[in-house]
């Protein structure tokens, strides 16, 4: 048995093969490659500027100072950081730095070295032709390697495309659009490390047809990738979905159509949003200004149901977000949900004073708490279980906490089971809303943002129905006192979160199930968690207090299309493999979904996603009486006049169902009733008239 090598012990000097030895190692070649490229250079400036037997005098005289030079000129160019930079990726800092470097070595060969040695029969021209030839020296030395490795994949491209691929590469049609198609071919050439060959590209927009791109051929548009991916041997797809792109979810659920048809592996290329946001660590989805992101990495990931959404993830201005969560105490409730964790993670990321999880999930709680404290594990966080519908409970939490900002994400949303229980959508949705806005009224909090719903616009359903109480109950309580602001921010559906239909569908999908849909004609709108955390934290930049503001949610998306789509990503075909069940539309769901009523008008923000809706005006008074109302009810468990106040309350309502409390009995079967069921009790929910 080999012997296990033992890792170094801290602070033994590096081994031979150690990354701080091969560094050391390239710049000491890289300097002597510059000694010999600037005294070369000065001997071709002296043949440039004489003739004939005038250059022997004028090279003796050089050869007296060269040792000094070269020595002055290595030190200058290493305080000019020539020695430090990543050529590969060399840009306007590091050409700056080579005139500096360079314009140094002149200095010295002029003012310190020719004319102080008074050096006999040379001319002082000669000085400024070798700070000329010294630019185009210096920067070839450095880009001479990455110039050969790119010539030796470019030649592998052109010349070898219809080879066999080597033991683990991948020969790939390369699908995009626009200058990204140019970056994202010479990333394939040059990164060997990923083994993937591009060896033919589709334009989608058609305008580099018969061209080349980083040597590789573009072979045509869309219609023509499953021709080319055969033609040219594939075996994987690779598309670079631009966000911009009208049909950015059409793109990608017709590449992966060709690639599941034919066998071949298919990717997606993320953008640099994607990116960031796939980082690990806590503050991975937001970089707040000053932070050292890591550099994003752009390898071909397999495709996501994220990537079926038409649209532009959209940015977070985070300077103003960092104005309001740096050294502040913010709390989150419903922290370990799907849309409040991931707020968690972004807050994480603007360093707050503190970080206050609140939740009754204690399991997703306490998963939430591992991954913060390891991704950031300097951020002061505490972790509180508890209820919002306990208000002594949250009491004691502001009072020993002492938020100064409080994001409230804490709800029941699953529309069909509200409807079977309007008390539970009442006492968490309103009356828990109703505790955190009075309590951070009352401990003086700076800003509360609650987290609302396109379900609350002209509702059909419970949960949609107490969502636009609870706005009503944060809007009543503007212009308190203390000076707390409080908004709330409506948007559509999450994909991915906890309870939504991607889940249900990538199920039935693995187990070659049905695909049950309620509707043909059911439409959502849908964003991903981490865009919806960004503006639900920009819309608390945003806030003067008292606003209702709605996310522009794009196009929204037909429920039957994404299930479609979400096959083709899983390498079916929807035509051919898939069995839908239209079961109905079920209990309080609409078949499309608003984002504003009709007397609400939109009016624009600084940030192009996010608007204010002018709400109707609150009565107070009414409003302190109905919510009393509602909360007898709840605890008296009357679900028929529980939705017959909210009918009252909100406008628009239209209750998909009369509700009535169920009565659970148990029944003992006799044996003679059915087989192998002798003796076994069954419950059965009876519902009364």
């Amino acid at each position: 048995m080999a012997a296990k090598t033992k890792p170094p012990a801290p602070g033994s000097p590096p081994g031979p093969g150690s990354k701080p030895t091969r560094l050391l190692l390239k710049r000491l070649i890289l300097a002597a490659l510059d000694a010999l490229a600037v005294n070369a250079v000065v001997v071709a400036a002296i043949y440039i500027r004489l003739d004939g037997d005038a250059v022997g005098p004028a090279l003796a005289s050089y050869w007296r100072v060269a040792g000094f030079y070269t020595v002055g000129t290595l030190a200058i160019f290493y305080v000019s950081g020539l020695y430090h930079a990543v050529w590969r990726y060399a840009g306007a800092h590091d050409a700056v730095a080579l005139l500096f470097g360079t314009m140094g070595s002149a200095i010295i060969f002029g003012f310190v070295t020719v004319w102080p040695y008074r050096l006999d029969g040379f001319p002082r021209s000669v000085v400024a032709i070798s700070w000329t030839l010294n630019v185009l020296a210096v920067a070839a030395v450095r880009s001479a390697g990455h110039l050969l490795r790119t010539t030796i994949r470019l030649r592998t491209t052109i010349r070898f495309n219809d080879m066999a691929p080597e033991p683990g590469e991948s020969r790939a049609v390369v699908v995009g659009a626009g200058p990204f198609l140019g970056h994202l071919t010479q990333s394939l050439i040059a990164r060997a490390e990923l083994k993937i060959r591009p060896v033919v590209i589709v334009d989608i927009e058609g305008k580099s047809f018969g061209s080349r791109i980083q040597g590789v051929p573009v072979g045509g548009a869309m219609d023509d990738l499953e021709r080319l991916a055969l033609r040219h041997r594939a075996t994987m797809i690779i598309v670079a979905p631009s966000p911009w792109l009208p049909d950015r979810a059409g793109l990608v659920a017709r590449a992966a159509a060709v690639a599941a048809r034919h066998g071949l592996t298919f990717r997606v290329v993320p953008t640099l949003r994607e990116s960031l946001d796939a980082e690990p660590g806590a503050a991975a989805s937001v970089h707040a200004p000053g932070a050292a992101p890591a550099a994003p990495h752009f390898d071909p990931r397999p495709a996501d149901p994220t990537d079926l959404l038409n649209r532009e993830p959209a940015e977070i201005d985070a300077e103003a977000a960092q104005a309001y969560l740096k050294g502040a105490r913010v709390m989150v409730t419903g922290a370990s949900g799907s849309i409040g964790s991931e707020i968690c993670r972004q807050v994480a990321a603007f360093q707050p004073e503190l970080l206050i999880l609140l939740a009754n999930e204690e399991n997703g709680l306490y998963e939430l708490e591992l991954e913060l404290r390891r991704g950031l594990p300097g951020q002061p966080m505490t972790v509180v279980v508890a209820d919002v519908r306990d208000r002594a409970k949250l009491a004691r939490v502001f009072q020993d906490t002492r938020p100064t900002v409080v994001f409230h994400a804490a709800a029941h949303k699953h529309v069909p089971l509200m409807e079977l229980a309007p008390d539970e959508a009442v006492k968490t949705n309103i009356l828990g809303t109703k505790n955190v806005a009075e309590l951070a009224v009352a401990c003086r909090v700076d800003r509360l943002v609650f987290i609302s719903t396109d379900k609350a616009v002209n509702p059909t359903s419970v949960m949609g129905a107490s969502k636009r109480v609870a706005e009503h109950v944060t809007r009543s309580l503007h212009g308190n006192p203390g000076g707390t602001k409080l908004c709330a921010v409506r948007f559509g559906n999450v994909l991915g979160s906890k309870g939504s239909v991607v889940p249900i569908f990538e199920d039935q999908l693995a187990h070659g199930r049905a695909v049950t849909i309620t509707h043909p004609e059911m439409t959502r709108f849908f964003m991903t968690i981490p865009e919806a955390a960004r503006l639900v934290i920009q819309a608390g930049a945003m806030t003067k207090g008292g606003e209702l503001f709605a996310l522009d949610m794009g196009e929204p998306v037909k429920i039957t299309d994404l299930a479609r789509n979400l096959a083709r990503l899983k390498g079916l075909d929807p035509d051919r493999d898939l069995r839908f069940e239209y079961i109905g539309v079920r209990p309080g769901e609409k078949l499309y979904e608003e984002v504003l009523t009709g007397n609400e008008v939109r009016t624009a923000t600084k940030h192009s996603r996010v608007f204010v809706a002018k709400p109707d005006a609150v009565d107070r008074a009414r409003l302190a009486r109905d919510l009393r109302e509602l909360e007898r009810l709840a605890a008296a468990i009357e679900p028929g006049l529980i939705v017959a106040r909210l009918r009252e309350m909100v406008p628009g309502y239209r209750p998909a169902a009369i509700h009535t409390a169920p009565v659970v009995r148990t029944e003992v079967r006799p044996e003679s009733a059915v087989a192998g069921l002798q003796g076994r009790r069954r419950l059965r929910v009876v519902k009364d008239a």
